[in-house]
């Protein structure tokens, strides 16, 4: 079963070759392993922030720069953005 999630803004994720930003829905399959990067608000993806294989996704905390997809719509909750963020 895949896992779903968001980068968010300001952050991007890599699955491969592919790169997805706060705008597009980033699947990871239990084969994957992903990469996620701080993105300033111009320019490339800068400082790489981990590296994560689909075990170590947890969808309902998952880890800065990755937001949760509220499973009714495919759209994130305004609850999900502030998980991973307590310190």
């Amino acid at each position: 079963m895949s896992k779903r999630f968001y980068p968010e803004t300001g952050y991007m994720a890599r699955n491969g070759s592919f790169w997805y930003d706060h705008r597009v829905m980033l699947t990871v399959e239990e084969t994957d392993r992903i990469e996620i990067f701080r993105r300033p608000y111009v320019g490339k993806p800068s400082l790489r922030l981990g590296s994560y294989g689909y075990a170590q996704l947890d969808a309902g905390n998952p880890p800065i720069g990755l937001r949760q997809v509220d499973a009714i719509d495919g759209r994130p909750s305004p609850f999900t953005v502030l998980v991973g963020r307590s310190g």
